[in-house]
């Protein structure tokens, strides 16, 4: 599993999917910073993780499209099913890889946090809160990618599907559901829906982090048996 973690974060600064992902969203998160925080001299950052959390739809598609439809495209798949390495530690190597790059955007955005600190007196508190609560929003979503990844050989198919499923996910927190019981079902299961509850209480309890856990681990197992299904058929 480390050999494959080291081989996938490696990989993505030998291509320019990490430096995209990164680039992308640093000039993006420095430009909500810059006009929500530092131009209207706004301290808190509810809404600054808010807005990036939507760009970050965007973005996680492009983190998650190659982890196995490329080896699938170039028939390495095969090389991997073969090894000596299990199938759970393949797919685990490869999330914790995504999630690492994921993690690395996440520390340098603490630059904002050292800024705030610089010109005023923010909650580090509710603002490590949301940090992880973001991190955690990540690992499930990348989770997502990892599945739908393993599903094509077509990058651009994974990256497109991905960002439908998320884009759906996104619609449906902003339906309102005629029936109370379905909304509250829906409400407890959305993973965005979840993030909204972090960033709006600035709290964190251990049921939402056993949610978050859960509902990553749940998709890497579906990625798992995608993949056993296939060396077995």
């Amino acid at each position: 599993m480390t050999a494959i973690f080291k081989k996938e974060l490696k990989a993505y600064f030998t291509s320019p999917i990490g430096y995209v992902f990164l680039g992308f969203a640093l000039i993006i998160s420095g430009v909500f910073f810059l006009w929500g925080n530092i131009y209207n001299s706004y301290i808190d950052t509810e809404n600054f993780f808010r807005n990036i959390g939507v760009v970050y739809l965007f973005l996680i598609p492009i983190l998650t499209m190659r982890l196995l439809s490329e080896e699938k495209k170039t028939k390495t798949d095969q090389l991997l099913i073969t090894s000596p390495v299990s199938m759970s530690g393949i797919v685990i190597g490869k999330f914790l890889a995504s999630i690492a790059l994921f993690a690395i955007a996440l520390i340098i955005m603490c630059i904002y946090v050292i800024i705030l600190c610089i010109y005023g007196d923010p909650d580090l508190f509710a603002i490590f809160t949301m940090m992880l609560g973001f991190l955690l929003r990540g690992c499930a979503l990348i989770s997502i990618g990892l599945f739908i990844s393993s599903l094509t050989d077509n990058q651009i198919v994974s990256c497109m599907v991905t960002f439908a499923v998320f884009l759906m996910l996104w619609l449906l927190d902003m339906f309102s559901f005629p029936n109370e019981i379905i909304a509250t079902i829906y409400g407890w299961l959305s993973v965005l829906k979840r993030y909204e509850e972090v960033i709006t209480n600035g709290e964190l309890d251990i049921a939402t982090i056993v949610y978050f856990i859960s509902f990553s681990s749940l998709f890497v197992f579906f990625t798992v048996m995608s993949l056993e299904r296939k060396r077995w058929s």
